[in-house]
This record gives C-alpha cells, sequence and structure tokens, in this order.
C-alpha cells in the first residue's frame, strides 16, 4: 500500500451493491463521506433490489474480488475495511488471502450478512460448512452481527449456543412466517428496525465484568438484566473469546434479541470486559441498509482514530485500536446512525407506493411495504 499525509482518511469497503441505493456499498460510500473520509470499493455480488427485497444476484468470482481490492490498496492509504456481504466461502477465502499478502494492519470492521431478519440465509451452503467464514471472522477485528448471525457466528467457530436463545429464534421465525409480513424480504446488509445505539452516559462496571450504559431514567436499566440479555452477553463473551475479536451485537426485537418496549440494548463484548448499551427506540420504518450503516460509520470512526494517533516515524505503521477506542467508536458509530434513522422519515420518497404491472402491463393497486432508507446526509441539510 502506499502513504499519504492526507489529513483525510481512507476507507475500503468489501460488500455488495444494492441497486436502490439504500444499503450494500452504496450506504458504505454515503457514511463514508457524510463522516469525512474517502470511500474505495471492491464489490462481492451485484444485486437488483428495492427496499421490499433482492429481485436477483449475481456474485464476482474470487479472482475479481481479489483483483479489486489489489488494484484499491497499489494505489491509496487504506486506513480501515469495512466488509458486509460476502456470499460464498471461495470469496472470503480470497479476501482473507489478500488482507495477508497486503500485511493490512489497520482496523478491519465485518458486517457478517449471513441472515436476513426474515431468517432468510444470505449466504451459500458451501460456506456454512466450511471454515471461510471463521477464518474471515478471525481477521477482523470487530463483527457486528445481529443476534441470529451471532448464533450462526457460534456454530461455525464451535462455540456453545445456550438453548434458551435458540428457543427464542425459532420462536421469533415462527411468528414471522404465520404473520405473512411481505416486507420482511432479505436485502443487502439490511438489519432490522432500531437496530443500533448505544447510551450517553457511563456507569461503573459490575462485578460480573458486564457494564451498563443508558440514555434516560436508571429504571429501564434493568431491561438490561433480562435473561435474554444475559444469554446473548455470554455467547458474545464466549465468541470474542474464541475468535480474539471485538464482538457488536446489534439490537431489535427483529434482530432476534429483545422486545417491544421502550428501550434497545446492544452487546459489545472483548475480552476485556462486555458492555451492555441501550438507548431510546426509534420509532421508523425507514431502516434499509441499518446494519451497512453502522458497520460502515464504525470503521470510519476507527480509522480516524488511527488516522489521527499515527505519529510514527514508518508512515505504512498503524497504532491499532486498543479495546477502550473500540468501545467509543461503537458509542460514535451507533450515536450517529441512529440519528440518521430519526432523520430517515425527511427524505419522504414515497417508498412502496409506486404501482406494479401484472404480466398483461394493467398497473396493479398501489401498496406500501417496504422499508425506506436511513439519511445519511441528516447533518448536511
Amino acid at each position: 500500500m502506499t502513504s499519504s499525509s492526507s489529513p483525510i482518511p481512507v476507507v475500503l469497503t468489501i460488500a455488495g451493491s444494492d441497486s436502490s441505493g439504500g444499503a450494500g456499498i452504496q450506504a458504505d460510500l454515503k457514511t463514508i463521506s457524510a463522516l469525512g473520509g474517502y470511500g474505495c470499493v471492491a464489490i462481492t455480488a451485484v444485486t437488483a433490489q428495492n427496499t421490499r427485497g433482492v429481485d436477483a444476484a449475481e456474485y464476482m468470482s474470487p479472482e475479481f474480488v481479489a483483483q479489486q481490492i489489489r488494484s484499491v490498496a497499489d494505489d491509496y492509504p487504506i486506513d480501515a475495511i469495512k466488509i458486509g456481504m460476502v456470499g460464498s466461502s471461495s470469496i472470503a477465502d480470497a479476501i482473507v488471502a489478500e488482507l495477508t499478502a497486503l500485511s493490512f494492519a489497520g482496523p478491519v470492521v465485518w458486517d457478517p450478512v449471513m441472515v436476513a431478519s426474515s431468517g432468510s440465509s444470505l449466504v451459500d451452503d458451501e460456506t456454512t460448512a466450511t471454515s471461510g467464514f471463521v477464518d474471515l471472522a478471525r481477521r477482523a477485528d470487530a463483527l457486528t452481527p445481529n443476534g441470529r448471525e451471532l448464533v450462526g457466528l457460534c456454530d461455525m467457530a464451535g462455540v456453545a449456543v445456550p438453548a434458551t436463545l435458540r428457543k427464542h429464534l425459532d420462536a421469533i421465525d415462527s411468528q414471522g412466517s404465520d404473520s405473512g409480513d411481505p416486507g420482511a424480504s432479505a436485502a443487502v446488509g439490511d438489519h432490522s428496525e432500531e437496530s443500533v445505539g448505544p447510551g450517553e452516559e457511563h456507569t461503573s462496571k459490575s462485578e460480573n465484568n458486564v457494564c451498563n450504559e443508558n440514555v434516560g431514567n436508571d429504571e429501564e436499566a434493568a431491561a438490561d438484566s433480562s435473561a435474554l440479555t444475559s444469554t446473548i452477553a455470554e455467547a458474545a463473551s464466549a465468541l470474542s473469546e474464541a475468535l480474539g475479536t471485538v464482538i457488536v451485537v446489534t439490537g431489535g426485537p427483529d434482530n432476534g434479541f429483545g422486545d417491544d418496549g421502550p428501550k434497545v440494548t446492544e452487546v459489545v463484548a472483548d475480552r476485556e470486559q462486555t458492555a451492555l448499551l441501550s438507548h431510546d427506540r426509534v420509532a421508523t420504518t425507514n431502516t434499509h441498509g441499518t446494519g451497512c450503516t453502522f458497520s460502515s460509520a464504525l470503521a470510519t470512526f476507527a480509522a480516524r482514530r488511527v488516522h489521527q494517533a499515527d505519529t510514527s516515524a514508518d508512515p505504512d505503521s498503524h497504532p491499532g485500536v486498543s479495546a477502550c477506542d473500540w468501545r467509543a467508536a461503537v458509542h460514535d458509530a451507533a450515536t450517529w446512525t441512529r440519528r440518521a434513522l430519526v432523520a430517515a422519515d425527511t427524505l419522504d420518497f414515497a417508498i412502496g407506493l409506486h404501482r406494479n404491472r401484472d404480466s398483461s402491463g394493467t398497473p396493479e393497486p398501489a401498496h406500501v411495504n417496504g422499508n425506506a432508507p436511513l439519511d445519511h446526509f441528516w447533518e448536511h441539510r
């Protein structure tokens, strides 16, 4: 990789393309730009999709994904890497091989887009049956799974998952299939509603090495001690220990973590402690690309910290991101993403109101069942 004295951090996103612009690399580039970074891309897949779901997808070859990474790294001083939708074990292997060949020492954030909020798989059977995902997870510095993806990663890494958590997810999937909700379709990086956002204030670390952070009344802190949250924290901590990676489990009931109460909780687990972070729920359906946005923001905030701290004589070296810095970066990224969720209503794209046409070309009745995107440029309006 080349070096640069530019004050602008460079973030490479390795992910899929969303033709509707709300998720995938499109959400990544908007987020990186809005936060003052410069975004480069390596596309793993091209999708034809909108806010209601994916109509078609074409995966890039592993060789082409690798070439994109090499081409960018040959000419740009990459400060951080965000990885999103991978799709196959061979692509995961190619990414690991390239990062190893580059001896990349900056922060790597992976949003392991394995399962949609509906429970539908976004990766092939080969990937879940081989070590490709686990190798990539070990190469990352931070993972941002939702509840279902946490279980999937634990299974792949050989980490025990409490039976109560599996039972909880099965119950959610059963409720979703019974509801017939047409809006529960998969999209690149589309985690479900209210998937990010820790609180604003720290409280002391408890005796069991779990610290709580909350916004608003401390009366809501009791929710952080619920059996489900404790189970999620236990699994996240075990996975972090097994992989040597920071685990950020994004909250929200459709993510398989949380209920319909006024608060949403995230778990941040590293090898030092497990933090429970809560915030007020955002009442919006404009959530398309929330997971992509949060993970890209996390990578950009981490890149900014590394970029500002790197004063060594070797311009290609990176001081790394400490566990404390990761928790601060999670806080910053989640707070920013939450603001993008709050502001999303102002976009007013009338998502889902456009008419479909039947086989004869006759317009069908208008309907609303999609999830609009976030407002990535809320700070600039």
